[in-house]
């Protein structure tokens, strides 16, 4: 039988770098930041090199949230839910990892501290509500359609050959909910085909 290809997801030095050698690809999960992304495209071809392996011999993906809406302050709400969850992983042992700004690190911080696992992916939450609107601009993306496709292909001429994004918790049946998801759906996944 043929070998099940296994993916990783990682977000820290470590993993990534296993991944980098034991994995048949790797799925970045350090946001949506071009400079976070570089880092971890640049680590696994490191340590891919260090090992004697090719570089570029490894597909590199990424976990991105994504919400679309012509109200960035909706996108940001929408999205502030699953961006905590995500970007948790980058402090999840008390240290920010990979290239931080200090805005960033405050808002990492306040996951390390204030992370909720009963709720977690609310935008209801205190860790969704205690990011800076800036880190959430950062690490996800959020605004209007031509906002997020201009993002995503940026993220793609970096080398990222997959992107699994992800949404918001909140109801899909909601006015903005509903108009986020159609969104994605009619304007950006259309404009990526290409």
């Amino acid at each position: 039988m043929p070998k099940v290809p296994v993916e990783v997801s990682a977000t820290g030095p470590r993993m990534i770098a296993e991944a980098a050698i034991h994995a048949d690809g790797v799925m970045l999960s350090v946001g949506a930041d071009l400079e976070r992304l570089r880092w971890g495209i640049d680590l696994v071809r490191t340590t891919r090199a260090k090992a004697g392996l090719d570089p570029n011999g490894i597909p590199i993906g990424a976990w991105v949230n994504v919400v679309a809406h012509p109200d960035v302050e909706i996108a940001r709400q929408l999205a502030s839910g699953w961006t905590s969850v995500f970007a948790r992983f980058a402090v999840m042992h008390g240290k920010p990892t990979g290239p931080q700004t200090n805005d960033s690190i405050k808002s990492l911080e306040h996951l390390y501290n204030d992370f909720d696992l009963r709720d977690q992916a609310s935008s209801s939450t205190a860790q969704a509500l205690g990011m800076t609107q800036n880190f959430i601009d950062n690490y996800a993306i959020v605004g209007t359609a031509d906002t997020c496709v201009a993002r995503l292909r940026q993220i793609s001429e970096l080398g990222i050959s997959k992107v699994i994004a992800v949404g918001f918790a909140e109801t899909a049946s909601s006015n903005n909910g509903r108009y986020a998801t159609e969104t994605f759906l009619n304007q950006i996944t259309p404009s990526l085909k290409n």
